[in-house]
């Protein structure tokens, strides 16, 4: 995401800060999504297969983000912030659901790992950006978002939810 705008000047010089802030909403979009995690998991079966579905959704987005169409590029942030998001509110819902211990000292561990690891990964890709490009940028994301499909297919967490 932060380097979103970038990207979008490479593609199309000319674009001003209006559309570039319009082709945000699609953050925005990501953030709507929150709100229909539970009804994803619903219609899935599961938390866990909701994960898989929203990793497998990124990993399409870290394709299309390789079409040098500005249009494309605009549309797949809708796609890629909504996966996110849904993959941060499953894992949220999911270790407080099975917390043995206090959900606050969860949920502080939780969001304490959750923004340096938004430190590092919006630090580290900027160098990869910088030094070698979008390409192999998005490659560094697409390995570390291949690496979370990993961990969600080889999980023990739920297989199906419990209604009630």
């Amino acid at each position: 995401m932060n380097y979103y705008s970038i990207r979008l000047k490479e593609l199309s010089p000319e674009l001003n800060e209006f559309y570039i802030g319009l082709a945000y909403t699609g953050s925005l979009f990501g953030s709507l999504t929150a709100y229909m995690t539970p009804r994803f998991a619903s219609l899935l079966g599961s938390y866990r297969l909701t994960m898989i579905s929203a990793f497998t959704a990124m990993l399409a987005a870290l394709i299309l983000f390789r079409i040098p169409a500005v249009n494309i590029t605009a549309a797949t942030l809708f796609l890629f912030c909504g996966a996110f998001i849904v993959i941060h509110s499953s894992c949220s819902g999911l270790l407080n659901k099975y917390a043995d211990v206090s959900k606050g000292s969860v949920n502080g561990v939780y969001f304490s790992v959750y923004y340096i690891g938004g430190v590092i990964g919006t630090s580290l890709p900027g160098y990869v950006y910088k030094l070698s490009g979008w390409n192999t940028f998005l490659t560094v994301l697409t390995v570390s978002t291949a690496a979370g499909l990993v961990l969600a297919l080889t999980s023990k967490i739920e297989n199906q939810t419990h209604s009630g």
